[in-house]
C-alpha cells in the first residue's frame, strides 16, 4: 500500500471515529434530557399528589363527610365547565345547601326551571356547576367580583347587575339592600351567628356569602 493510500485510510478512520464520538455524545445528551424529563414528571406528580392531600385535609376541617363524598363529582363537572378553580366554593355551597344529604344536594333544580328538589345528586351537581359558570360570565360582563357570584347563587343573577351598578364588590350592606328592595322591606326572624340582629329580609339569605365562606379552607 503506497503512502498516499495509507494516509487516506487513516483520515477515513479518524473521521469514522469522530462520527462515532459525536453520535455517542448525542445519544448521551438525549438520555440525559429524557432522564431529566422523567425526573421532573415524577416530581410534578408527587407535588400534585401532596397538594391534593393537603387540600383534602384542609377541606375535611370545614366540610362534612357526606359533602366530601361528592368531591370527585364536583371536580369532574367543575372541570367540564372550565371552573375547576371554584371547586372549594362549590363544595362549601353544597355544605350550606344540604350538607350533602338528600337528592338535590346543590339545591339547583330551580336554576334549571324545575320544581325544588327535583334533581338527583349527580344531576344537581352538574346543573350547579353549569349555573355557577353562567353566573361567572354575567359577573364578568357587569364588573362584579367573585364574592358577589357566591351571593348570586342564592339571590339569582340580578344581584350581579345590582353589584356592578354599585361599585362592583359584594358587601353585606349591598346584599341587605338588594334583599330589602326585593322583599319590600319585610323581615323574618333568623337565628344564626352570622346574623347579629337575629333577623333577615324575606328574600333569599343576605348572609349567604358569610355562610359559604365558613366552609372554605
Amino acid at each position: 500500500m503506497d503512502p498516499k493510500e495509507r494516509q487516506l485510510r487513516r483520515a477515513e478512520e479518524r473521521l469514522r471515529r469522530e462520527k462515532e464520538v459525536r453520535a455517542n455524545k448525542a445519544i448521551f445528551a438525549l438520555c440525559v434530557v429524557l432522564l431529566v424529563m422523567v425526573l421532573f414528571q415524577s416530581i410534578g406528580r408527587a407535588v400534585r399528589e401532596r397538594n391534593k392531600r393537603e387540600e383534602a385535609s384542609a377541606s375535611s376541617e370545614f366540610l362534612s363527610d357526606e359533602v366530601l363524598g361528592y368531591r370527585d363529582l364536583v371536580h369532574e363537572y367543575a372541570e367540564q365547565e372550565g371552573i375547576g378553580e371554584y371547586e372549594d366554593v362549590l363544595l362549601a355551597i353544597m355544605e350550606v345547601e344540604s350538607r350533602g344529604t338528600g337528592s338535590d344536594v346543590m339545591q339547583s333544580s330551580e336554576s334549571k326551571g324545575l320544581r325544588a328538589g327535583t334533581l338527583e345528586p349527580e344531576e344537581s351537581i352538574e346543573q350547579a356547576c353549569y349555573y355557577y359558570a353562567e353566573l361567572l360570565k354575567i359577573a364578568d360582563e357587569n364588573g362584579s367580583d367573585d364574592r358577589s357570584v357566591i351571593q348570586a347563587y342564592n339571590f339569582g343573577p340580578g344581584y350581579l347587575i345590582f353589584v356592578g351598578e354599585n361599585g362592583g364588590k359584594h358587601t353585606r350592606e349591598l346584599a341587605a339592600e338588594y334583599a330589602r328592595q326585593k322583599s319590600d322591606g319585610e323581615t323574618v326572624e333568623y337565628t344564626n351567628d352570622v346574623a347579629p340582629d337575629g333577623w333577615k329580609y324575606k328574600y333569599g339569605n343576605m348572609y349567604y356569602v358569610d355562610l359559604v365562606e365558613q366552609h372554605m379552607p
